[in-house]
C-alpha cells in the first residue's frame, strides 16, 4: 500500500491541488504561526490567483 501526506503543505497552501497542477511555487510553512489566535497565521497565506 502507498500513501501520500500533505499535512503542513495544506496549512499554508489552501489551494494546494491547483498549485501542484499548475506547477506554482508553494508557500513555505512557518510552524511558529500554526494554530495561533493572532492575526498572523492560517488565514493570511498568499493564495494562487488566476487570470
Amino acid at each position: 500500500m502507498d500513501a501520500v501526506a500533505f499535512g503542513t503543505s495544506f496549512l499554508v497552501n489552501h489551494d494546494l491541488p491547483a498549485r501542484i497542477k499548475t506547477g506554482t511555487v508553494l508557500n513555505q510553512p512557518d510552524p511558529a504561526i500554526f494554530y495561533t489566535w493572532d492575526e498572523q497565521g492560517y488565514t493570511d497565506c498568499p493564495v494562487l490567483t488566476t487570470s
